[in-house]
């Protein structure tokens, strides 16, 4: 029970970090375009570099929780490898 309650709180912030990451890229992309002055402009009084910075953070942290979520499903990955080679 207790691998299961890790592997849901993983899944939940690994969940999250990706929805961080789609919006604050995506408001990157959209609001603060290349060429557009971008350094010197705000939104919603929040400047380009921290919405860079909170982008960078949150698919930093993706990534990682992505690694930790493999790793916990190691032995699920070594047992699906031989399963696939089969032929039947």
């Amino acid at each position: 029970m207790r691998d299961a309650l890790i592997n849901a709180w993983v899944d939940l912030l690994a969940f999250i970090s990706a929805v961080a990451s789609i919006v604050t890229g995506y408001i990157l992309w959209f609001y603060f375009p290349l060429g557009s002055g971008r350094g010197s402009m705000d939104l919603i009084t929040v400047s380009y570099q921290t919405w860079y910075d909170l982008h960078f953070y949150a698919s930093t942290l993706f990534v990682i929780l992505i690694a930790v979520h493999l790793i916990l499903h190691y032995r699920w990955i070594r047992k699906l490898r031989p399963m696939l080679m089969s032929k039947k």
